[in-house]
């Protein structure tokens, strides 16, 4: 199997993500200790793992505390019930997105070349949704806490990374070569969230062959104009 057939096959954990992003969330009820905490972080990652392979509806409240390794007591001294759950887990999915872009400009603003910065958008935006597909599915197929704030995070941090991709791109700045790399940027969120939802083929999001061929594909679309 050579590099550029292998895949990618990171399993779903929450990376030792804070509970910051659910502060004040409705249904949820914040451990007083860290120890409770823990239980909280294991909950979620439980439920972020059977979603991987299960719809959202065959999930348990009693799966997801059976997964964790505790009890269902547990899951309602801190949930009132699979709803807010399942916005929890939302919510930790859509912080590590974030916290992701944040990487991700980092690493665009250090790049030489248009390549270097949109492979380097490519492959954290393909990891992010290795990591989070269950979730992104469940949203898609339920609605269960909308799917709003992902699309608009999506497009926040599309036109944070204009400025910068059109000054890698080699050509002068305009309205024209903006709105490429706008597009440039929906074509590739698009077709990495549909591999992961579909896996239409031939390449699935866990080929990182994905990586090369939409970075030429976008590089390509950006200078042809």
């Amino acid at each position: 199997m050579t590099a550029n057939a292998r895949t990618d096959t990171r399993s779903a954990t929450l990376s030792d993500l804070p509970a910051a992003p659910l502060a004040g969330h409705e249904g949820f009820t914040p451990p007083r200790y860290k120890r409770g905490q823990r239980t909280t972080d294991r909950l979620l990652q439980s439920g972020r793992r059977l979603l991987r392979a299960r719809p959202l509806e065959s999930v348990t409240i009693q799966d997801v505390c059976a997964r964790a390794h505790v009890t269902t007591g547990a899951f309602y001294a801190r949930f009132d019930g699979k709803d807010s759950y399942f916005r929890a887990v939302q919510a930790m999915a859509l912080d590590e997105i974030r916290r992701g872009s944040i990487r991700t400009v980092q690493r665009v603003e250090a790049a030489g070349s248009l390549e270097e910065a949109v492979h380097a958008v490519v492959r954290g935006g393909r990891r992010t949704v290795i990591r989070i597909e269950g979730v992104l599915r469940a949203t898609v197929a339920q609605q269960v806490g909308g799917w709003d704030p992902f699309r608009e995070h999506a497009r926040d941090a599309a036109r944070q990374l204009v400025s910068r991709l059109g000054a890698l791109s080699g050509l002068p700045p305009s309205p024209e070569l903006s709105a490429r790399i706008l597009f440039a940027m929906q074509f590739m969120t698009s077709t990495l969230v549909n591999a992961a939802l579909n896996d239409p083929g031939p390449l699935s999001v866990s080929n990182r062959k994905m990586d090369e061929e939409l970075t030429r594909a976008f590089c390509l679309y950006v200078r042809a104009g």
